[in-house]
């Protein structure tokens, strides 16, 4: 994992205050800043993406969507697909008899979106299996799609290698998750304060801070899984951990973490194990995962984690401190 772009404080106030006069105001508050390889910045291009989860039933990747209108044939049923209401009508034609290949069968041409919205035709079976094939999917192509930005926003950037302050105003998703994509290890962004944004059943939530802006996307994932269940299953490993705005992953490398259903953990690392104890709750409506090892070498990963989402392969932590302040990050990846 790449190390996250640390510059102290010290260093950034006389960086940011001592650009030319129409720029030395880019970057106000320094605690409102981060980078490319920040969990905000994953959440952000999360939430901005082109959704491509919604239509896995007939294309089974997440790693583009199929535009609408689509015709497809399956079970000897012809089917247009011209929005989202209509992936109903396929379950049922799935289930109708068990001797059914139940293949998807596309009526080519189809024209597929990728997550930065570019769009391409596809002619046959043989192309699409291809395109599938040259990717890897991750949790992390994976939408939020339970909460939407209100445009326009305006983001804020300093290049510390060019020494360049500027500023960019966004309009629409689009534009918004090309420009996260695209951020340099060595831009420092920060958002202009507030904005708002509208969840699914027609709230809108005023933000005003990066803190509530983590928040407010971490509290729209939603899951049926049960963490009880998912983390007793296989083995895990340390993904990611940051504390203090330092990135400490790599001191967790190499061990592998089982989790048992009495409660008890082990963590195996050359050929030598740490005890441990797991738990999970629910404290003011959050779930949560209590963790504790008998080794000094894992101290840092006991903790009460609140949970901010977790699938059958991963499961992201974070703990809060000073008011909200401090966040440390801890990720679980399944081996």
């Amino acid at each position: 994992m790449k190390k996250l772009l640390l510059v102290p404080i010290a260093l950034l106030s006389l960086i940011f205050f001592s650009c030319q006069k129409e720029e030395s105001n880019t970057v106000e508050n320094l605690t409102e800043s981060f980078t490319k390889d920040s969990p905000l910045s994953l959440l952000l291009a999360r939430v901005s993406q082109n959704p491509t989860l919604f239509d896995n039933i007939i294309d089974g990747t997440s790693l583009f969507s199929i535009k609408l209108p689509v015709t497809i044939v399956v079970n000897n049923h012809r089917i247009t697909i011209a929005s989202k209401t209509d992936f109903n009508l396929i379950p049922p034609i799935l289930s109708e008899s068990t001797s059914d290949d139940d293949k998807i069968n596309f009526v080519f041409p189809i024209t597929i979106i990728y997550r930065n919205f570019q769009q391409a035709i596809v002619s046959n079976n043989t192309q699409l299996d291809a395109i599938k094939a040259s990717f890897v999917e991750t949790q992390d192509s994976q939408e939020i799609d339970c909460i939407d930005i209100n445009y326009p926003i305006a983001i804020k950037i300093y290049n510390s290698n060019t020494q360049i302050a500027s500023s960019k105003i966004f309009q629409n998703d689009a534009q918004l998750f090309n420009f996260i994509e695209g951020i340099q290890n060595s831009e420092i962004i920060s958002v202009v304060y507030p904005l708002t944004m509208t969840k699914n059943n027609g709230q809108i939530i005023s933000v005003n801070n990066n803190a509530e802006l983590n928040t407010t996307i971490e509290n729209s994932i939603t899951t049926n899984l049960d963490l009880s269940n998912v983390i007793v299953s296989g083995t895990w490993h340390v993904s990611y951990f940051l504390e203090d705005s330092v990135d400490k992953s790599a001191e967790f490398s190499g061990y592998n973490f089982t989790f048992l259903q009495n409660g008890t953990s082990v963590a195996v690392k050359n050929y030598s194990s740490t005890n441990g104890n797991w738990s999970s709750s629910i404290d003011n409506g959050n779930k949560m995962l209590n963790l504790s090892f008998s080794a000094s070498s894992l101290y840092e990963l006991g903790n009460d984690w609140t949970v901010i989402e977790f699938t059958a392969n991963i499961i992201r932590l974070k703990q809060i401190e000073n008011g909200g302040s401090v966040i440390h990050y801890l990720y679980f990846t399944k081996n």
